[in-house]
């Protein structure tokens, strides 16, 4: 997943970060998956042409996310005891 995953991030890199900067304007700083793919769903009915259905399946993946300024911290997990972490800086517009 680690790398799907990313190979998604990149192909798709502008959807990522609009999806992104919405999630780091939630009232809310830590979001789970199901609040997550609302937002995404909010995205959805309101027009944006996007790359839905990659962000989708990239957030099927994702427990949690939090936020801290521009920083989104979120940890993926594809099996049970594999997580993997990253940080998605939307201001610098890039991740580790």
């Amino acid at each position: 997943m680690k790398r799907n995953f990313e190979k998604l991030v990149e192909e798709n890199k502008d959807d990522f970060f609009r999806f992104f900067h919405k999630v780091s304007g939630h009232e809310s700083k830590l979001l789970v998956k199901g609040q997550l793919l609302d937002l995404l769903n909010e995205i959805k009915e309101n027009g944006d042409n996007g790359n839905h259905k990659a962000i989708e399946e990239a957030v099927r993946y994702i427990t949690e996310s939090v936020c801290l300024g521009n920083g989104i911290f979120i940890e993926s997990r594809e099996r049970i005891g594999e997580s993997h972490f990253y940080l998605f800086n939307t201001g610098d517009r890039y991740f580790e």
